[in-house]
């Protein structure tokens, strides 16, 4: 009987599988008012309440109305207002996964829906909410409450209890704990224009409470939000409106809403619902979702130079560049495992000292030669290279706060500092801003640091950080206990560190954006420091010369993390979404701290009889495995991993091979246990097979 449960489980899976794999989006995710799509962190700026994406729920489903909406950090589900008790899912890029009934749930149809302790939380308009395990649609519990007519829903993990937004949308919001009973003093009352939608919000700044809700007056083509202090109760500011594209209505309803953290990497996001003509989900972001902190193990990279490098970009953990002397660029699309040279037609008589990379195809690059600086750009990965400026001068530093908007700094010009600014990736470059200065050294290549629309670089030998709130508008001088500064790193809007050169030595720290700098005990007290990188309170020093070290309680005390086994550091750098660290020496090497790199291993090169994809060994898996693959001819290969509603979880080859046969390794440590299959595609061929990950 066991054996046949887990052969009906198993053809069930598999046919979930198949359904998913097929399945065709026919959305859009946004941003900023346009359509593109979504890959990571840095595709965004760090603005509040940008709209990331805007999903049509009609056009998917089929149906017009739906009440609520949901993130499990797995896949969407929305209530559905043309059937009682029925539930759609959707995975991450808006592919419908399936619909489902709830059985054991009230009659009616569910409003506002909230993900907590593995349930989904609803209620039909009625003083019941009812937790539904999303897995199965079978109610396994049930909260009657003092309540009426509950609409909006959200769990508070510090009350322990349920906020309902009672009386259909006209509140009060009421806090319930488990058994139905009201908690004293957690109740709020709600604006007339109506409460839709409750999400609570675990910021570490907080906890706060958004509310959905209409504008006022109403809105044809937008929705609002309020923001309350989840501890006092109390409103914070004015609601908060915003346009929703593609959609009106008469007026543009809110629906159900919640905060997670998990649907866009590093984004903290409002995940809502409007209802118009056609519905639409949504996210709106609310900030960032905190420090990912680097951990794993430091190894050395091939560079493939011998030459100083002195400059390093990381986009995310698989993509970043690095550039040095003699004009050399290169760029790694693998982690590091390969580092591919894309100095295309950069001069070899140019010294470059800084490069900033936006993703895998877009960078910009600062190069000295003799008494001139030039700028490059490239859009197409280093294959080719535009000079898009050059000027009489030393380039320092670059960075991108978009696709388009770029920004260069270099030492001072007749009693100003060379400030650029371009505003179509880097190809054209005009003046940003005017700063005087009395500075005739300049400032250091690398030593600036960018965060939104904070700016800092400092200036060598007058003790000196600019600093600018606003990108540039208006700029401050923070008066520090050090004389020159090599690298800044901020953690925060107001956490950040700074240290200096071997003429002035020191590690500085401030906790209010450095309106105030102090000195901690510096891990290298005579030598420069070349790079600092930090997350939450972890923090890595570089050297000048072979040392890495690190403190993990925000710079009280620090140890050695690393020692290189030659070359001096130069540069350090986190990678903006993900968290690899990577470092550039004097000599080419290239140093970096991350998770273990599983690589595709040949295990023949002699051309096998057929296709075939082998089952994973071990399995059951804790949490590394080997998946065996052959190919007959060479081919562009994909192996793809799922997890048992058809979510792609991580694309584990993507590759051209040879003929041979090949052994890969998966690492499911950021999985949670459970069933996944594993899917070949090569030439025509496909394969699935399933796989076990018990934790």
């Amino acid at each position: 009987m066991k054996k046949l449960l887990l052969q009906v489980i198993a053809v069930c899976a598999a046919v979930i599988f198949s359904y998913n794999v097929n399945a065709q989006t026919n959305d859009v995710h946004v941003q900023l008012g346009s359509y593109a799509p979504i890959a990571t962190e840095n595709d965004y700026p760090n603005a509040i309440f940008d709209l990331l994406r805007n999903h049509n729920v009609d056009s998917l489903l089929g149906t017009a109305v739906c009440y609520g909406v949901c993130w499990t950090g797995d896949y969407y589900v929305t209530s559905r207002f043309s059937t009682a008790n029925r539930f759609n899912r959707m995975n991450s890029s808006w592919v419908k996964v399936d619909s489902f009934a709830a059985s054991g749930a009230g009659t009616g149809f569910f409003r506002d829906l909230a993900y907590a302790n593995g349930k989904i939380w609803g209620s039909p308009l009625s003083n019941t909410i009812y937790g539904i395990n999303p897995n199965t649609g079978v109610m396994e519990k049930t909260i009657v409450t003092s309540g009426a007519s509950i609409r909006a829903l959200t769990w508070d993990p510090v009350r322990k209890g349920f906020w309902c937004g009672t009386n259909n949308f006209t509140g009060p919001l009421v806090c319930y704990d488990t058994n139905g009973v009201a908690i004293a003093g957690a109740s709020i009352t709600m604006p007339a224009s109506g409460c839709y939608g409750v999400a609570y919000d675990d910021d570490p700044a907080g906890p706060f409470l958004w509310v959905s809700t209409d504008q006022t007056p109403t809105s044809t083509t937008g929705s609002a939000v309020l923001k309350f202090n989840a501890t006092t109760l109390t409103q914070i500011g004015t609601p908060i409106n915003f346009t929703v594209p593609l959609t009106s209505g008469a007026p543009l309803s809110s629906g159900g809403c919640e905060v997670t953290t998990t649907l866009i990497p590093g984004k903290r996001t409002l995940v809502g619902l409007v209802q118009g003509s056609p519905d639409r989900v949504y996210a709106l972001e609310l900030g960032n979702a905190g420090a990912v902190v680097p951990t794993g193990t430091w190894t050395e990279q091939v560079s493939g130079l011998t030459s100083v490098l002195y400059s390093v970009s990381a986009v995310n953990d698989d993509v970043a560049w690095v550039c040095g002397a003699s004009g050399k660029v290169l760029r790694t699309t693998n982690k590091g495992q390969n580092w591919t040279n894309v100095s295309g037609t950069i001069p070899t008589t140019l010294a470059l000292y800084n490069i900033f990379a936006w993703d895998a195809n877009i960078a910009v690059v600062t190069g000295v030669s003799g008494a001139n600086t030039s700028i490059y750009q490239t859009s197409n990965g280093g294959t080719t290279w535009t000079l898009a400026n050059t000027h009489a001068g030393f380039g320092d530093d670059l960075y991108m706060s978009s696709a388009t908007d770029a920004y260069f700094i270099g030492d001072p010009i007749a009693g100003n500092w060379d400030l650029l600014k371009s505003t179509n990736g880097g190809l054209n470059w005009a003046s940003w801003t005017t700063l005087p200065t009395t500075n005739t050294s300049g400032t250091y290549n690398n030593a600036a640091f960018f965060q939104g629309t904070q700016v800092w670089f400092e200036s060598v030998g007058l003790s000196t950080i600019h600093y600018s709130s606003n990108m540039g508008a208006n700029w401050t001088s923070q008066t520090i206990p050090l004389s020159e500064i090599t690298a800044i790193q901020f953690t925060s809007p107001t956490r950040g560190l700074a240290g200096g050169s071997s003429t002035s030595p020191g590690l500085l720290s401030t906790t209010n954006a450095g309106t105030n700098w102090s000195t901690l005990t510096s891990p290298y007290p005579t030598n420069s420091i070349s790079g600092i990188v930090g997350a939450g309170t972890t923090w890595w020093v570089s050297q000048q010369g072979l040392g890495i070290s690190i403190s993990t309680n925000d710079g009280t005390s620090f140890s050695t993390a690393y020692t290189a086994p030659a070359g001096n550091f130069y540069h350090m750098t986190k990678s903006r979404a993900g968290a690899t660290i990577w470092a550039v020496r004097s000599n080419g090497g290239i140093s970096r701290y991350g998770q273990p790199i599983l690589g595709i291993n040949p295990i023949s090169n002699t051309a096998p009889d057929n296709y075939m994809l082998s089952q994973n060994y071990p399995n059951p898996f804790n949490p590394v495995t080997k998946i065996n693959f052959a190919i007959p001819k060479s081919g562009l290969v994909t192996i793809k991993i799922y997890d048992l509603l058809g979510k792609e979880v991580q694309t584990l080859v993507n590759e051209v091979k040879n003929a041979g046969s090949y052994s890969v390794d998966f690492n499911g440590s950021e999985l949670s246990s459970g069933i996944y299959f594993y899917k070949i595609n090569v030439n025509g061929f496909s394969d699935i097979k399933k796989m076990t990950l018990i934790k």
